[in-house]
């Protein structure tokens, strides 16, 4: 996961780099997020809110050449671990708590989307592929204890 995001930010620095000054930088990113219209920019006669040319002053939008990648299992495994896991432990204790089964009833009723049918086909397909990024999780996972307890 790491390794991902960091050549991503590589390569946006490099970008970043070839930009004379950071307000040209400013205004052109500012330009590619959002830009304000006198009415609807659907309308047919739809134009640039002068006041908002102004503050822009023609500087032209930023194209960030960053290629997204798939959706992996990386990703799902890094969303799961920092983002869901407080949540699932929650539901853990109230199972816990209350000899109760939510957590084992929101699995099973669960259904993967179409993207994450596709990952686990192909991991499905090729597994020897995938053993060792699964080996790598499983010990990443089996290490949090341990870091927690140092802190």
């Amino acid at each position: 996961m790491g390794r991902y995001r960091k050549e991503k930010a590589q390569r946006l620095a490099e970008q970043i780099l070839n930009y004379p000054d950071f307000a040209t930088l400013f205004f052109e990113l500012v330009n590619a997020a959002i830009c304000f219209y006198d009415r609807s920019p659907e309308e047919p006669d739809a134009k640039i809110d002068a006041a908002w040319a102004a503050f822009i002053n023609e500087h032209n939008k930023v194209v960030l050449t960053l290629e997204t990648s798939p959706q992996t299992f990386e990703k799902s495994i890094s969303w799961l671990l920092y983002g869901v896991a407080p949540t699932l432990s929650f539901i853990h204790a109230v199972d816990q708590t209350f000899h109760s089964s939510l957590l084992n009833s929101i699995i099973e009723n669960a259904t993967m989307n179409p993207r994450q049918k596709k990952i686990l086909e192909n991991m499905e397909s090729e597994p020897q592929f995938y053993q060792e990024e699964i080996a790598h999780y499983s010990h990443q996972i089996q290490e949090i204890p341990e870091e927690k307890a140092k802190q």
